[in-house]
Order: C-alpha cells, then sequence, then structure tokens
C-alpha cells in the first residue's frame, strides 16, 4: 500500500469512527429538574413572606413620608363610629324613655352609644391601643367626643 492511501483510509476511519464509537457510550447526564423544583416550592413562600412583610413596610414609611399618619386615620374612623353611635342610640332612646329625666336620658344614649362603639369599633379600639370590653373608658370617650350630640339629642329639660 502506497503511503496516500494508507492516509486515505486513516482520514476516512476518522471520520466515520466517533458516530460509531459514540453510540456504544453510556449517557451520563444528571437531571436536576425535581431538586431544584422542590427547593423553590420550599423557599418561594419564606421568600413571598419576606417580601409582603418588606412592601408593607415601605408602604408605611411612604405613608408616613407624605404625612399621612394611621393613627389619625384610626381616630378619624372611631370619631365616625362614635357619632354613628350617638345617632343610633338618640333614635333608640327617643320613644323608650318618655318618663326620664334629661340626666337620665343622657345616661342611657351614652350606654347605648357606648355598646355601640365597642360592637362596631372593636378593632380600632385595639389597634389604639383600648380595651372594647371596657365600658366604662368606652362611654368616657363617648362623652369626651360628642358631647355635644348628646346634648342635642336629649331633651331639654
Amino acid at each position: 500500500m502506497t503511503p496516500f492511501i494508507r492516509a486515505a483510509l486513516l482520514a476516512l476511519a476518522l471520520i466515520f469512527a466517533p458516530p460509531a464509537f459514540a453510540a456504544a457510550a453510556v449517557s451520563t447526564t444528571v437531571d436536576l429538574n425535581p431538586l431544584l423544583r422542590a427547593i423553590i416550592d420550599s423557599i418561594l413562600p419564606m421568600a413571598a413572606t419576606i417580601v409582603a412583610g418588606a412592601l408593607t413596610l415601605l408602604f408605611a414609611k411612604a405613608a408616613q413620608a407624605v404625612g399621612y399618619n394611621l393613627d389619625d386615620a384610626r381616630r378619624a374612623r372611631l370619631q365616625e363610629i362614635i357619632e354613628n353611635g350617638v345617632a343610633y342610640a338618640a333614635s333608640a332612646v327617643k320613644g323608650m324613655t318618655p318618663n326620664l329625666s334629661p340626666i337620665d336620658v343622657r345616661s342611657v344614649i351614652v350606654a347605648e352609644a357606648a355598646r355601640y362603639v365597642a360592637e362596631h369599633g372593636a378593632a380600632t379600639i385595639r389597634k389604639l391601643g383600648g380595651d372594647p370590653a371596657n365600658q366604662e373608658a368606652i362611654a368616657e370617650i363617648v362623652v369626651a367626643r360628642a358631647a355635644k350630640a348628646i346634648d342635642a339629642a336629649a331633651p331639654a329639660p
């Protein structure tokens, strides 16, 4: 054989031999998809909780930066509940107490309004640091915040 034919045969062998050897090779790929899915499924809820807390804090800071105070909003809501409670108590007491003195009528209005405020504003009272179960404290708040409305609702002596 001539050296040229030998070189040609060697070149042909090198060109066509690797696919034949590759078919006999064993695949060594590792599927990491189940492992990654398990890690993501366990980390995602924790990450979502952290992100939600951070966003809440960010929004609260942003609200304070623009001058919006949550306690002021809660106090305004409590004032609205007290006014509604006094109006409700005044309408409920109107026909029920024809023989009572104006002082007794005011007491009934305050008691009924305090009950209304404790029932409808319990969450707001708790967020402001109060106890909605303390009827005496709520009655004092009702009198302090709505004295004019109570006087207007009570009959004149």
